[in-house]
């Protein structure tokens, strides 16, 4: 019986030993048949397919901010809402709509943290509908500009604020781009307030002219000789040139600007040989180069430069072959 055992321990252990890697050798050995594909490109999903009309999407936010805003005030909310976004209506109408809003959240009881976020909600969006209708208004630009700023309305007050999904951000940033670059007089009037209310930028830089001087400025002094042949004349010396750069500020509207100046100073002692005379001239240059820089929050741009020189030369003596010859 203890033999049986052992021999019974032994074919487990071998076993044991074997089975495995003779299952591996057979899974290698499978051979998996190709699966066909039509494309390479891979398959790519609309996050925003199968979405519903603007209207409808209007009126199911107008229904969700009427019922966190209670019964009594909700049923003058809603419909303030749809007329606000409903492009149909006169600007004069949705204007009215706006400021009546504004009137229904100063009397909105804020006690509760949700009729607070509710407030801040309205007041947003009433600011950013009257700084858009204002603006088409003032500028009278119709079409193309009251679509473009139509549909960001919707995308920034209704799908991204109740949404956050990356496919509605960027579809506000291109409309926003969009109108930045065709429209630029609505563009001025809504950028404060997309700034504060919904690009939420919370790390501002100011760079002064002083500091961004300090950034740029350089100095620099460099001598030499000078052996030239200018005018059939062989011109020997010594020059010495100075310069400095520094940046000077100017007004953009739509990006930063700033002109890079070079200032420099050119002193030069040289004498031009040509027989049989030699001239003795010393040299005082002044120069001056701006180049034009731009700066569109993402990409600096230069332009055409501009130099001005303004050249003297004084001669301080004159040489002969014939000065030792008395007159």
């Amino acid at each position: 019986m203890v033999q049986m055992r052992s021999i019974f321990r032994v074919m487990l252990t071998v076993f044991a030993c074997t089975s495995p890697l003779t299952t591996v050798l057979a899974f290698q050995q499978l051979e998996v048949p190709a699966v066909p594909s039509d494309s390479d490109e891979p398959h790519r999903i609309d996050p925003l397919e199968g979405e519903a009309p603007a209207a409808t999407r209007v009126a199911q936010d107008a229904r969700s901010l009427a019922e966190l805003a209670g019964k009594e005030v909700g049923s003058r909310l809603e419909p303030l809402l749809s007329s606000l976004y409903d492009s149909t209506k006169s600007d004069d109408e949705r204007l009215e709509a706006s400021r009546e809003l504004k009137h229904l959240v100063e009397s909105l009881e804020a006690a509760t943290p949700e009729h607070r976020s509710l407030s801040r909600q309205i007041t947003r969006r009433t600011r950013l509908a009257e700084a858009v209708l204002n603006a088409l208004k003032d500028s009278g630009d119709a079409g193309d500009a009251r679509d473009l700023t139509n549909e960001l309305l919707i995308r920034v007050a209704v799908d991204y604020e109740n949404s956050n999904r990356e496919a509605h951000s960027s579809l506000v940033r291109l409309g926003y781009q969009a109108i930045k670059t065709n429209h630029p007089s609505i563009y001025e009037a809504i950028r404060p307030i997309m700034m504060d209310e919904y690009f939420n930028y919370n790390l501002h830089f100011v760079l002064s002219e002083p500091m961004l001087s300090r950034l740029v400025s350089d100095f620099r002094t460099e001598t030499g000789g000078v052996a030239e042949c200018i005018l059939g004349a062989w011109v020997t010396g010594t020059q010495s040139t100075d310069t400095s750069v520094r940046a000077d500020i100017k007004p953009s509207t739509g990006t930063g600007m700033f002109e890079l100046h070079v200032d420099g100073h050119t002193t030069s002692n040289t004498q031009g040989r040509k027989s049989p005379a030699t001239i003795f001239t010393h040299g005082n240059h002044h120069f001056n180069i701006v180049k034009p820089t731009y700066f569109d929050g993402t990409t600096f741009t230069t332009g055409p430069a501009t130099m001005d020189v303004h050249a003297y030369n004084k001669t301080v003596g004159v040489t002969t072959d014939y000065d030792r010859i008395p007159i």
